[in-house]
């Protein structure tokens, strides 16, 4: 068995469908375009984009980048759904590196998941379930 060095960080996890990052690369695309390009989506799949979305940004939430985020919830939050935002490698990019994990500015462009739940409720009038157990 090969020795782990308990200091690497933890791979990224592999759970997330290519299908869902390819999706973010294109709602995220044009930044001015994110609600056109999510109301687009059938609501079948903005429901499978929110749950796939909010479960990669709780994955930056918790170790190993917890030393690194901003001290307020929101300020985490906003910056964890701006690096969803920006795709597959960028995500993958700070598992290798938690420490460069980036600091909360105002207006991070990008998808926020009550974004997507709010344009699922206009164009279903159903609310979105935030606690899933799959």
């Amino acid at each position: 068995m090969p020795c782990v060095n308990p200091q690497s960080p933890p791979p990224p996890p592999d759970h997330l469908p290519d299908s869902f990052w390819e999706r973010v690369e294109d709602v995220c695309r044009d930044p001015g375009g994110v609600d056109a390009a999510l109301r687009a989506l059938d609501p079948a799949d903005l429901v499978r984009f929110h749950r796939e979305f909010l479960d990669a940004v709780v994955e930056l939430l918790d170790d190993p980048f917890t030393p690194y985020l901003p001290d307020s919830e929101d300020g985490a939050e906003d910056v964890a759904h701006w690096v969803v935002s920006r795709g597959r490698a960028y995500y993958r990019s700070l598992w290798a590196s938690p420490e460069t994990f980036p600091a909360w500015r105002p207006g991070l462009p990008g998808v926020h998941v009550g974004r997507i739940a709010s344009i699922h409720h206009d164009l279903t009038g159903e609310s979105l379930d935030w606690d899933w157990q799959d």
